[in-house]
């Protein structure tokens, strides 16, 4: 199992720990750490080194749906930016506009937890 270190401007970083084990990236491509040579490759077409349009589609959505100060909103809009990343979605304004439909069909098939 990986461990990952996650910080507001880092989508994840392997730890060198368990490296050498591979891993599952968004795309489907899989790494692989060789630790003779201290080399990373990656079997399959080429992987998402670059996700900072993923967090700008996070802030936007978080500051659109007023769920800046929200983390369990936040990481539930995060959850559904990386699955759509995951289904082949890798342009910022795409994903942007996918999500945001998506959360507001999950909104409205949640109860209203203002009503209480």
């Amino acid at each position: 199992m990986q461990e990952v270190a996650i910080n507001e401007d880092d989508a994840g970083t392997v730890t060198n720990e368990n490296a050498n084990e591979g891993s599952a990236l968004p795309n489907h491509n899989v790494v692989d750490y060789d630790p003779c040579s201290g080399k990373m490759s990656c079997s399959g077409a080429r992987p998402i080194i670059n996700f900072s349009f993923v967090k700008k589609a996070l802030k936007t959505l978080c500051r659109e749906q007023g769920v800046v100060r929200d983390r369990m909103a936040t990481v539930e809009i995060a959850a559904l930016l990386l699955a759509l990343v995951k289904e082949g979605v890798h342009d910022e304004e795409q994903l942007t506009r996918l999500a945001r439909a998506r959360w507001q069909e999950m909104a409205k098939a949640r109860p209203d937890a203002d009503a209480t």
